[in-house]
């Protein structure tokens, strides 16, 4: 996509975000019901990681980790 529109790649890099699941939840629009669909979802990932992002338990909270990519391209 980069090279289609003439951009060169200088760097590129990956982390993740730490997130708190209620938080996001409160931030999203769910249907109706879905809520709770998505907490045993991540709370079922606390024991095996099936969703691959670090689900775990900060007190009562779910956090997880939201994986993030950057790439810095410029103008030749």
């Amino acid at each position: 996509m980069f090279k289609r529109i003439g951009l060169t790649i200088i760097n590129t890099d990956s982390y993740g975000v730490e997130m708190e699941l209620e938080r996001l939840l409160q931030a999203s629009f769910p249907n109706p019901g879905d809520k709770d669909k998505i907490r045993r979802l991540f709370i079922e990932d606390i024991q095996n990681n099936t969703l691959g992002v670090n689900s775990h338990y900060v007190g009562r909270q779910i956090h997880f980790t939201y994986p993030t990519s950057m790439i810095i391209a410029q103008k030749p």
